[in-house]
């Protein structure tokens, strides 16, 4: 999704808003964040913070060693149970309680982040694992359901509002959305689509919504997810695709974020209006949500394929799926990053290059949106294909 993200489907957004081509606000910036950087988190700690948060928040909290949307969402649940700021970010403060809940955990307790980063094999041995694990029944709530959807446009019109009932989580309802938060004193953390929000509609004069269903919110097994990914997706090394849904989803078919991304690759409904798929199925249908995603991960390809000729890029390298993944956080940054560096005279040779160029000369004018955010994505992005790419390998 054309979004800007510090993990991977990530997703970091800013509190202010730059405007996409289509002259409003892009739906890739309506997920506030913190700005914080997910690879500046050892990943160590962050194993041993998911390991703690599962505990104490629920058993569907990734344990990647890597921080990651779902992570932050946990560790702000955590935030809020122990009356810290729910900020999302492992600051001193977090890492205290955690440390009082959960100080025989791997991590020294007198000083976690000396710890020293965690291997490729016990990463490795950490997401395999948790994709290859039979996935249960019946844990998330889907108010993004396009009957759920319709259900919230028909309210705010019943209000005053005069939104088409598209069962979309589009702009203008999440525009009308936040206004009927703004008038009936929802927290703006609440998002889009929540009990709370449900509740105040329907104290407002709504009718009942439809019946909520449950998702799976289990991983998906590795055994079931690589022959869908080469069937749908054979001329794509897998490893590419693994690490898409690693950072993405964690291989969770029932993963919803609160802007409504869902399946293996967080398709935003937007992209699934985009490339014509149904987007509830994306949490239901295994084989769809890969087909489907590979679908989304061909299109931000196409826009990197068009570059190849100019600056003699091979399909098959981490700098071209490092700058498909760059494109997935916001479209138009790899031609204006290429672009930049050869008016620079700086040579496209590898991603390193690019990601040295971006930290040396971070003014690239992406307004509020700091580019190095997309470049910490896409390093995040490319460890975990390095790490499936080893997994893999050791296979054959």
């Amino acid at each position: 999704m054309a979004r800007v993200r510090t993990s991977g489907r990530g997703r970091g957004y800013r509190g202010q808003h730059s405007f996409d081509r289509r002259g409003g606000p892009p739906w890739w910036s309506w997920w506030g964040s913190s700005g914080y950087a997910d690879d500046t988190v050892d990943p160590q700690l962050v194993s041993w913070i998911q390991a703690c948060l599962a505990d104490s928040v629920g058993s569907w909290v990734p344990q990647t060693g890597i921080m990651g949307p779902a992570t932050r969402r946990a560790i702000r649940m955590f935030q809020s149970q122990q009356s810290l700021p729910d900020n999302g970010v492992p600051d001193n403060d977090t890492i205290a309680a955690f440390q009082k809940l959960c100080a025989s955990g791997p991590l020294s307790a007198r000083n976690p982040g000396a710890a020293s980063p965690a291997s490729s094999a016990d990463f490795q041995q950490n997401t395999a694992s948790e994709i290859a694990t039979p996935s249960p029944a019946g844990c998330n709530e889907d108010r993004c359901a396009s009957s759920y959807i319709a259900w919230m446009q028909r309210s705010l019109n019943q209000l005053g509002g005069k939104l088409s009932v598209t069962a979309v989580l589009d702009r203008p309802t999440i525009n009308a959305l936040t206004h009927f938060k703004q008038g009936h004193g929802v927290s703006w953390r609440e998002y889009y689509a929540s009990p709370k929000i449900e509740q105040a509609l329907l104290q407002a004069g709504a009718t009942p919504p439809p019946p909520v269903r449950r998702l799976a919110c289990g991983p998906t097994g590795l055994r079931q997810l690589l022959p869908l990914l080469r069937r749908y997706g054979a001329d794509i090394p897998a490893e590419y695709l693994l690490g898409w849904i690693t950072v993405e989803s964690g291989g969770k078919l029932g993963d919803l974020t609160k802007i409504c991304e869902r399946g293996y690759f967080q398709v935003h409904p937007e992209e699934s209006q985009d490339l014509k798929l149904d987007h509830d199925r994306l949490s239901t249908d295994p084989a769809y949500s890969v087909e489907g995603g590979i679908k989304l991960v061909r299109k931000y390809a196409a826009g990197v394929k068009s570059l190849a000729g100019q600056f003699n890029l091979n399909k098959d390298t981490d700098l071209f799926w490092g700058l498909v993944k760059l494109r997935h956080w916001i479209p138009s940054a790899p031609v204006r990053i290429l672009s930049q560096m050869r008016r620079d005279g700086v040579a496209v040779t590898d991603w390193n290059s690019v990601r040295q160029y971006v930290r040396l000369k971070p003014a690239l004018g992406f307004g509020s949106f700091d580019p190095r955010s997309g470049v910490n994505s896409v390093d995040n992005y490319l460890v975990a294909v390095a790490r499936w790419r080893k997994f893999l390998g050791s296979r054959t």
